[in-house]
C-alpha cells in the first residue's frame, strides 16, 4: 500500500517482501518509484485498473508486473491498495511465440512461394488457364 499523493510506501505483505527482495523496513523509505524499472513507471494501461511494466528488484534484475489497485484510506489519507503480480515467465512465452509464429509465416510464405514458381513454368499459357494442350495421340503426325 503506498500513499497516492507521494507514492510513499505506507504497509507491505510478506508476499512483497518475498517478490521484491527489500524487507519491510526498507520499503517503509521508498516510494513506488523506485520499483517501476522506466521512467514514470512505463506502464502501460489495461482495461479496468489493471496496468503492466517493469519494476526492479533489489538485486536490481527487472520482472514484468501486471499492477491492480485500488484507492482506500489509510491514517487518515488517500492511499492505493495495490498488487503486483510477476508476469515475467508470461511475457518471455509470448514473445517466443510470436517468434516462433513468425518463423512459421515466413516458412509458409517461402513454401507457397516455391510452389507457385515450380508450378506456373511446368504449364503451358494455355495449361493454366485451365484449357489442355492437345493431347499427344491426337498431334499432327502422330
Amino acid at each position: 500500500m503506498h500513499d497516492a499523493e507521494t507514492l510513499a510506501f505506507l504497509n507491505m505483505n510478506d508476499a512483497a517482501v518475498k517478490q521484491f527482495g527489500y524487507s519491510p523496513e526498507e520499503f517503509l523509505t521508498m516510494t513506488m518509484r523506485e520499483l517501476w524499472a522506466a521512467p514514470g513507471g512505463g506502464l502501460v494501461a489495461l482495461s479496468g485498473d489493471s496496468k503492466v511494466g517493469k519494476c526492479r528488484k533489489k538485486d536490481g534484475s527487472l520482472i514484468d508486473v501486471e499492477l491492480f489497485h485500488t484507492s482506500t484510506l489509510c491514517r487518515g489519507r488517500k492511499a492505493w491498495l495495490v498488487l503486483a503480480r510477476d508476469i515475467t515467465d508470461r511475457v518471455r512465452a509470448e514473445e517466443r511465440l510470436r517468434v516462433v509464429l513468425k518463423e512459421k509465416e515466413l516458412l509458409v510464405k517461402e513454401v507457397y512461394r516455391r510452389v507457385k514458381n515450380n508450378l506456373v513454368p511446368s504449364a503451358g499459357p494455355a495449361e493454366v488457364q485451365g484449357e489442355p494442350g492437345p493431347h499427344p495421340v491426337h498431334r499432327a503426325g502422330a
